[in-house]
C-alpha cells in the first residue's frame, strides 16, 4: 500500500538486471496501472506512474510544512551510511553489497538529503521528528531510533527494503581506504624488495626470511585483486546462475594469504626485537604487516576467506 500523489494505491514491483515492471491499482477509481519493460533504469516505471495520476486524477498534493523545532540536530543525528536489508550475508557475493550504501546527509533549507544507487539525490522536509516527506512528491522517510541511537530508515515506496545504519568499518569509505592502503604498500613492498635483491644477501636469516614473506603476501594479495576482478569482468551474468571456476581457484589465495600473513606479524616482531634494517624500514614493514593483517580481516568479514557459497 502506498500514496501516490495523495491517492491511496496498491501495488507490487518487480526486477532483474535487465527488466523492470510495476503493477498499481486505485481502488478509490476502479483503475489499475502495468508497466513493464527491458532495459536499465528501474525508476523510469514510477515516473511513468506518477506521470499518469498527474494527468488523470485529482491533484491531492500536500506540500511539506515548515521542519519543526530541533530538525537541525535531529538531521546531524540520522546522517551517516546506511545498506538496504535485502542483500546476501552468508556467501561471497557479500561484497557486492559493499558499495550499495546509501548516505544521508543534512541538505540546505531545512532538508535531508538521501544518495542513493537511483540517480538524482532525494530531498525530504522533516515533518515531525524523525519523519520527512520527500520535497517532489507525498514519499515518506521514518527513522528508528533505539536508545538514543538511530538504527534504521524505512522508505515508503521501498517498503521492503529497510535500511540499517552501518557501523564505521562497514561503510565503503573505510573499506575502500583500507584496500588503497594496502595495495600502497603491497607495491612499494615489491618495489623495496627488487631494489636490495642484491644487498639483502648481507642480512641476517631472519631478516630475509621476514623480506620473502613479506614479497609472497603482497603478490599474492595484489593476484587475488586482479584474479577476482578478471573472473567478475568476464563471467558477468553467469555468477547469477553457478560458480564460476575461476572463483573457485581465486578463493585459494586468501587463505594461503591469511597463513602468511600470520608469520609476517611474527616477524614484524623480531625485526624490532633484533634491530634488524633501519628504523626506517622496519616501520614500514609493521604498518605492511598491519595492514595485511586488516586484509584478513576484510577477507574474513565480506566471506572471501575461504568457500563460502
Amino acid at each position: 500500500e502506498s500514496e501516490i500523489r495523495g491517492h491511496h494505491a496498491i501495488g507490487h514491483g518487480g526486477d532483474t538486471i535487465y527488466f523492470h515492471s510495476d503493477l498499481v491499482l486505485f481502488p478509490e477509481f476502479d483503475t489499475g496501472v502495468y508497466v513493464s519493460y527491458v532495459t536499465g533504469g528501474a525508476l523510469a516505471r514510477m515516473e511513468l506512474i506518477d506521470a499518469f495520476v498527474k494527468r488523470y486524477f485529482p491533484d491531492r498534493m500536500v506540500q511539506p510544512p515548515e521542519p519543526p523545532d530541533g530538525f537541525e540536530e535531529r538531521a546531524k543525528k540520522v546522517a551517516g551510511s546506511y545498506r538496504f536489508t535485502r542483500h546476501n550475508y552468508s556467501s561471497f557475493e557479500k561484497v557486492t553489497a559493499m558499495i550499495s550504501a546509501v548516505k544521508v546527509s543534512p541538505g540546505p533549507d531545512g532538508t535531508v538529503i538521501l544518495n542513493t544507487p537511483f540517480g538524482d539525490p532525494w530531498h525530504w522536509v522533516e515533518v515531525e521528528p524523525y519523519f520527512y516527506q520527500h520535497v517532489d512528491s507525498d514519499w515518506k522517510l521514518a527513522f528508528r531510533e533505539d536508545d538514543g541511537a538511530i538504527t534504521h530508515a524505512f522508505i515508503s515506496i521501498l517498503p521492503f527494503m529497510p535500511l540499517y545504519r552501518l557501523a564505521w568499518y562497514d561503510t565503503p569509505v573505510f573499506n575502500g581506504v583500507l584496500r588503497i592502503l594496502g595495495v600502497v604498500f603491497f607495491v612499494s613492498t615489491l618495489v623495496s624488495a627488487f631494489r636490495r635483491r642484491k644487498t639483502c644477501r648481507e642480512d641476517p636469516a631472519g631478516a630475509r626470511a621476514a623480506m620473502r614473506l613479506g614479497v609472497s603476501v603482497s603478490a599474492l594479495s595484489l593476484l587475488f585483486l586482479v584474479c577476482f576482478a578478471v573472473v567478475l569482468a568476464v563471467t558477468g551474468e553467469e555468477i547469477m546462475y553457478g560458480i564460476p571456476f575461476g572463483i573457485t581457484a581465486a578463493l585459494v589465495l586468501p587463505v594461503v594469504t591469511t597463513l602468511l600473513t600470520i608469520a609476517v606479524a611474527f616477524f614484524a616482531i623480531r625485526l624490532w626485537a633484533n634491530g634488524w634494517w633501519t628504523v626506517f624500514r622496519r616501520i614500514h614493514y609493521s604498518v605492511f604487516a598491519i595492514l595485511a593483517i586488516g586484509w584478513v580481516w576484510f577477507y574474513y568479514y565480506w566471506n572471501l576467506l575461504g568457500w563460502q557459497y
